[in-house]
């Protein structure tokens, strides 16, 4: 017995090394895949291919392969379905999304060896401060860290010279769209400072726009040439801006700029033309900043506040006229002419807006059969007669107006039918507002006559407020569809937290660490509860009859059993699948601490998932673990309160063992001859066995690294 335990006093720490090891080896086959063996890897990952991973190996090694078909796994399984995106984006946007998506996979892989050897706070912590001493995968392949924005990562360390990475500026302004909300470096990250940020991403990517429209002007022009498909102007919060193809995916994330800006080029007068892309950019630029405070939740106040900040500066239009015109200094005297429009244009608003409403709400059957994933691109339109339809857009581009979002159906079935309608009303408010504002330009409205015109479409709620029922600062009451419908349907009104729950992947994401630990914490909350409180309704859905299931927690605290994500690559790392296919192959104390163990990981993975969308730096990751780290592991809490619960948790505290034989029992054979017989413990599943497994105290000197029970030996190894 003295043998083995200290023997196990030796492994305790050496398994913190060895899985580190696996660690740093996966680290480097996949840094390899993504740089060296870039032209390898994006030719193997091809879409018409299977569901395919990338998987990193001790060995320094990758293999993109398909998933393991035995669920659930031992270890979580890397992003399903990489290749799918691969023809979505720009190779460089594609390339940083499967390293963030690789970093969550790698630290998820980690702390499930840890879950399995039993790691304590103290272990943990020793693994996280080794695995966060290196620069991740992201920063590796793109070159960028927060704090070090003129600055590369030396891929050389971790490959070889060869290098993917663009400067930081252009890492932002190509991958805003897919992991970092707009966020200013010089601001504090408190969440007060939300509407600032927006702004600073409005006034940066309005900067981009005016600098292609004036300095740059010659270049812009060359770039725009009618003999190229439909192309778009693009400002970026980088200052940047860049003439591109509209986004390929559909629906996009954020609202498009108006396609097809080049055909009209050659067809009027350079200035006119000039001024043309101006009124567009000056809409767009309106709608993206609106759909980030969407994203947000922002309530009346804060658009207000937002559009003021917003309204203080020129238009691009103004500033383009001024330039051509030489007329900086003037400006468009207030007219009681602007006002008359200003109602209009607030009543045409109105009409649109109710017959939008009237869509997702008591048309709502209606709406969701017209919108077929199987026709082509649609959107859905409103009009001042209070109208709705759904169609195609219009073929002949650039527009006198924006179009709403193209390709609305396409997400219907990816997601669930209130999502899919918080999402499609999000988007009809950005463009209503655009629409509005569009005939602002046309009709010339100077400051006031915008924020008259704001003031009238801002006393109503959003449509999204009217789908959801949801508003930042009423969390107690619904917003009555009534009064926009007849009072016909109230059905798919829900309250705030329902949302939050349910739309978080569509619409919000957190933007601090103090928030990213805060969904953490609900979340974490959520699947404990399932695990303690709702044992016996969790026990019930994870029916072994159903399909592969996964186990989700919410950021309101509640958790919910329900089919893995069917969009692929999905949008946050995904829960371990096919909880419900061991839970009768096992006693239900193990299953329970099965599915804890991955739900532990899974939340791990998340909330660094979020950190790499905001580009947090190593300091800001040891930040945001150590607050995590601070809680109990679901796995800890299980085991202390679960209905047929063991009376002590294991432990690798050596203070504890000669106790623990006290009291233990034979994994094998149940019983316990005494403290002073001869124990051994499995280094895999940490239970403690006597003779009766046929290991004498002459056998365990040959037992050269790790024990394993006969049970943990028939198990699949893990790789």
């Amino acid at each position: 017995m003295s043998t083995q335990i200290s023997k196990k006093r030796k492994l305790s720490w050496g398994r913190i090394e060895k899985v580190f090891l696996y660690f740093k080896g996966g680290r480097a086959g996949i840094i390899k895949a993504l740089t060296t063996d870039v032209d390898e890897f994006y030719r193997q990952c091809d879409p018409e291919k299977g569901v395919l991973c990338l998987y990193g190996f001790p060995s320094e090694k990758w293999r993109l392969k398909i998933p393991a078909q035995d669920v659930p796994t031992d270890l979580p399984e890397p992003t399903l379905g990489i290749n799918f995106a691969r023809d979505g984006m720009q190779e460089n946007e594609w390339l940083s999304l499967v390293a963030v998506h690789s970093d969550v996979w790698l630290l998820s892989v980690a702390f499930s060896f840890g879950a399995t050897f039993s790691f304590d706070k103290t272990a943990r912590k020793f693994l996280f401060n080794m695995i966060n001493d290196l620069p991740t995968i992201f920063e590796v392949v793109s070159g960028v860290s927060k704090k070090q924005t003129n600055e590369k990562s030396p891929v050389s360390n971790d490959s070889s010279n060869k290098s993917n990475s663009k400067s930081n500026a252009k890492v932002l302004e190509t991958f805003s769209f897919i992991i970092n909300p707009p966020k200013n470096e010089t601001l504090s990250c408190y969440p007060h400072t939300k509407v600032e940020e927006v702004f600073c991403d409005f006034k940066d990517r309005r900067a981009g726009i005016i600098k292609a429209l004036t300095t740059d002007v010659e270049e812009f022009y060359q770039q725009c040439d009618p003999e190229n498909e439909n192309l778009c102007l693009y400002g970026f919060p980088s200052e940047q801006w860049e003439v591109n193809l509209p986004a390929q995916k559909v629906p996009s994330e954020l609202p498009q700029p108006t396609v097809g800006i080049n055909f009209v080029r050659d067809e009027m007068r350079e200035k006119d033309w000039l001024s043309l892309v101006a009124k567009h950019s000056d809409v767009w630029l309106l709608s993206v900043a609106f759909c980030f405070g969407a994203r947000l939740l922002f309530d009346k106040a804060d658009r207000n506040r937002l559009f003021n900040m917003i309204n203080n500066l020129p238009t691009i239009f103004e500033v383009m006229s001024g330039a051509a015109k030489k007329q900086t200094k003037e400006k468009s005297p207030v007219s009681s002419d602007s006002s008359n429009k200003s109602k209009s244009n607030s009543k045409d608003f109105k009409g649109s807006r109710a017959g939008i409403i009237k869509a997702l709400t008591t048309d709502v059957e209606e709406l969701y059969r017209q919108c077929d994933p199987e026709n082509g691109d649609l959107c859905l339109y409103g009009f001042p007669s209070e109208k709705w339809k759904v169609k195609l857009p219009a073929i002949e581009v650039p527009l006198d107006l924006p179009e709403p979002t193209l390709g609305i159906n396409f997400a219907r079935d990816e997601m669930q039918e209130k999502e899919w309608l918080s999402l499609v009303a999000v988007h009809s408010d950005m463009w209503l507002l655009s629409v509005a504002f569009c005939y602002g330009t046309w009709f010339s409205f100077d400051k006031d006559a915008r924020k008259c015109l704001f003031d009238m479409i801002n006393d109503l709620p959003t449509i999204f407020e009217v789908v959801t029922g949801a508003a930042k600062k009423l969390t107690e009451e619904k917003f009555s569809v009534s009064n926009d419908n007849n009072n016909k349907s109230k059905s798919n009104v829900m309250d705030v937290e329902e949302f939050r729950e349910t739309v978080t992947l569509v619409l919000y994401y957190p933007r601090t660490m103090e928030e990213v630990f805060c969904d953490f914490k609900g979340r974490r909350a959520g699947m404990i509860k399932a695990l303690t409180i709702d044992l016996e309704e969790f026990y019930q859905q994870c029916n072994p009859e159903n399909e592969n299931l996964c186990l989700y927690g919410f950021p309101g605290e509640q958790w919910e059993v329900n089919l893995p994500a069917e969009k692929l690559p999905p949008e946050l790392p995904q829960p371990t699948v096919g909880i419900n296919f061991a839970r009768d192959a096992m006693q239900e104390k193990d299953w329970l601490s099965l599915v804890a163990k991955h739900s532990d990981v899974w939340l791990l993975s998340v909330a660094f998932y979020f950190g790499a969308r905001l580009l947090f730096n190593k300091a800001e990751r040891e930040c945001l673990f150590n607050m995590i780290n601070d809680l109990p592991t679901i796995s800890e809490v299980v085991k202390g309160v679960s209905k047929k619960q063991t009376k002590e948790k294991s432990s690798i505290s050596n203070s504890k063992e000669d106790e623990e034989l006290g009291d233990a029992l034979c994994g094998a054979c149940g019983e316990n001859n005494g403290a002073d017989e001869f124990w051994i413990c499995c280094d895999i599943c940490e239970k403690w066995f006597q003779k009766c497994v046929n290991i004498t105290p002459a056998r365990e000197e040959h037992v050269k690294q790790q024990y394993k029970c006969p049970s943990c030996s028939i198990k699949i190894a893990l790789p």
